[in-house]
């Protein structure tokens, strides 16, 4: 079953298509880690000439929020390398199987 699921997903592209989406999410993910602090940043830079009486965010909060993203990330990026692995990636043949290893009947 699991043998017709992957020519599914491999001959009608589907699995290239959710890799895909994988890798780029997992990468956007990631890459908050470095953007959300500086996000936070401008936000509370924004709002402070808006609202100066107003309680901002602490920096605590972009770290943690950042961290989500990052961890969400990670999972999804080790989804698309499993993801990779089952559909396109052959197993290597063991010695035994190779057929000039094979023993040679004598006529």
């Amino acid at each position: 079953m699991l043998s017709r699921l992957k020519a599914a997903l491999v001959n009608s592209y589907i699995g290239a298509i959710a890799t895909g989406w994988l890798l780029a999410d997992g990468l956007y993910g990631v890459a908050g880690l470095i953007t959300k602090p500086f996000e936070l940043w401008y936000t509370i830079h924004y709002y402070r000439e808006l609202l100066p009486t107003e309680p901002l965010p602490s920096a605590r909060l972009a770290l943690e929020s950042a961290l989500n993203g990052l961890i969400g990330g990670v999972v999804r990026l080790l989804l698309a390398f499993l993801l990779i692995r089952w559909l396109y990636w052959e197993r290597p043949q063991s010695r035994a199987e190779t057929p000039e290893d094979a023993p040679k009947e004598s006529a």
